[in-house]
């Protein structure tokens, strides 16, 4: 990648173009992080892009944007806005790579880099604000706000890329009077936002900042809701704090299943309820709330069909006991697992990321118990056992064959009650034995 980079810098400087590496790749070296891609500009135009290199192609022509032996390369340009629309913005090509930078985010993307002198250009002081972990924006904060409302979302999955970044003043100041732009950003463009800050290593900076400046109650209202809002005598944290170090926890290789955890306790605000005889509060049921509000929310953000019955079903499941469990009832746990689709992984992930979230009982989670009980699930799942009415060795045309049934909800019936004696005793799934077994169950 660099190398590919490098040559194509040389040649539009040695054809007497101006060329830099700039944005994300440019802070991310100064920081020590091999970056993820190089990105170039310059003030060649996209035709004499084409003159000096072969394998280009045009993938964002009405920007400038070429993409030369798989490297983007941008032509300077401005941009000045009209509207509160992408629809609504008139792009020039500009002269110099000040005019670009200045059209940019955050002063940490506005840093270019020449890689032949190895010399920076740096207007917005962009190296300094790396330095003091500082989120600003260039020039005027309202401005870009304005350009992009966007911009607030991209702020806080910033400020979650980084460890102990901060907001400037003047930064922090425009989030929070124009927290309410959030509502005009498209919904697709927040859940990319949100699938992009869940796998970041500081996720749960974007919840709290966004808390901070009056977002969240317009991405996660419910969430919104369970700030300052205590528990019972078996916590130490809040529900909010619960929910943020459940998520944070989990592997942010799985941003879905770090969002089940962000979301699963959610319903305990609805359900909060005082018992007399305990001298304790409780929430009954606060899995099947949490799991009913986090599918009406993650709706309205456009998660897909698939995405919100994953993270709902986790939800709906986190509650189930796994400890002490018999044979049987680890049977019964993989066969709930299987009905709502819920890899048996996942759901072993956010029970441990709950318990290490009980800050009053982080003492008792014991580091390996997943791997303990992952354990005790693979030796019960033999050839026999079956985990659906799919895994019987025998099947509805069986019963119509040899029994002469007429197709209905009776062949249902008899084919979950003789899964319900397979999940007693896995050995009975053989097919003479569930024929035999038939008449039993009618």
């Amino acid at each position: 990648m660099f190398n590919k980079a490098l040559k194509i810098v040389k040649v539009l400087q040695i054809n007497g173009f101006d060329a830099y590496y700039v944005g994300g790749c440019v802070r991310d070296m100064i920081m020590n992080i091999e970056p993820k891609d190089i990105d170039i500009a310059t003030n060649a135009r996209p035709d004499d892009i084409n003159k000096l290199f072969r394998n280009v192609k045009h993938v964002g022509k009405s920007f400038g944007v070429t993409l030369v032996n798989g490297i983007e390369v941008a032509t300077f340009r401005t941009e000045k806005c009209y509207g509160l629309s992408d629809k609504n913005i008139e792009v020039k090509y500009a002269d110099t790579i000040i005019d670009d930078l200045s059209r940019r985010d955050f002063s940490i993307n506005a840093i270019a880099y020449d890689p032949i002198t190895g010399v920076f250009v740096d207007p917005f002081n962009g190296y300094d604000d790396i330095t003091n972990k500082v989120i600003r924006f260039v020039g005027n904060a309202e401005d870009r706000i304005y350009e992009d409302p966007c911009r607030i979302l991209r702020a806080l999955r910033f400020i979650s890329v980084f460890e102990r970044f901060h907001f400037a003043d003047k930064t922090v100041e425009a989030l929070r009077k124009l927290s309410f732009m959030v509502h005009l950003v498209p919904k697709e463009r927040v859940r990319l936002e949100l699938l992009k800050t869940l796998e970041c290593e500081f996720m749960s900076g974007f919840f709290v900042h966004a808390r901070n400046i009056n977002v969240l109650k317009y991405i996660f209202p419910s969430l919104d809701d369970t700030v300052n809002v205590d528990q019972n005598k078996h916590h130490d944290e809040t529900i909010f704090e619960h929910c943020l170090t459940c998520g944070l926890v989990l592997p942010k290789e799985k941003p879905l299943l770090r969002l089940a955890g962000v979301l699963h306790d959610v319903g305990k605000i609805y359900t909060k309820r005082y018992n007399e005889k305990i001298n304790d509060f409780q929430f009954l049921g606060h899995e099947l709330v949490s799991a009913d509000v986090a599918r009406k929310e993650l709706e309205l953000l456009t998660f897909s069909t698939d995405e919100i019955n994953y993270v709902v079903n986790l939800i709906k499941l986190h509650m189930r006991i796994v400890n002490n469990l018999s044979p049987h009832g680890i049977r019964r746990l993989v066969a709930k697992c299987v009905k709502y689709n819920v890899d048996i992984d996942d759901f072993i992930a956010l029970k441990g990321a709950d318990a290490q979230a009980n800050l009053k009982k982080k003492n008792n989670y014991i580091p390996g118990h997943d791997k303990v009980l992952r354990k005790r699930i693979d030796d019960v799942m033999t050839k026999e056992a079956a985990f659906s009415v799919r895994d019987l060795k025998i099947n509805g045309n069986d019963l119509i064959y040899h029994f002469n049934m007429n197709t209905g909800p009776k062949i249902g019936k008899i084919l979950n009650g003789l899964f319900e004696k397979v999940l007693e005793d896995p050995a009975l799934n053989e097919f003479e034995t569930l024929m035999s077994l038939v008449k039993e169950v009618v």
